[in-house]
């Protein structure tokens, strides 16, 4: 973001401004969660594992896990 592009005295330009800090603060957030590791159990046989968003197999049974996350923020 340039900071330049805004004329921070209007009020239209600081609206505008604090809408593209929060876009890319929400931007950035999202992919640092995405790439992010969690704990996990397995709901098929409860073993708990490490997992990343997407697709994951239970390394106890092999069954396949799709780990989402929703945002709402």
């Amino acid at each position: 973001m340039v900071i330049a592009k805004y004329n921070l005295g209007k009020s239209s330009d600081m609206k505008k401004f604090m809408r593209d800090i929060q876009r890319d603060i929400k931007t950035a957030a999202k992919k640092e969660i995405i790439q992010a590791e969690y704990e996990i159990e397995c709901p098929e046989c409860g073993t708990v594992s490490m997992a990343h968003v997407g697709r994951n197999i239970c390394p106890a049974c092999g069954k396949e896990i799709d780990f989402k996350l929703n945002f709402n923020f």
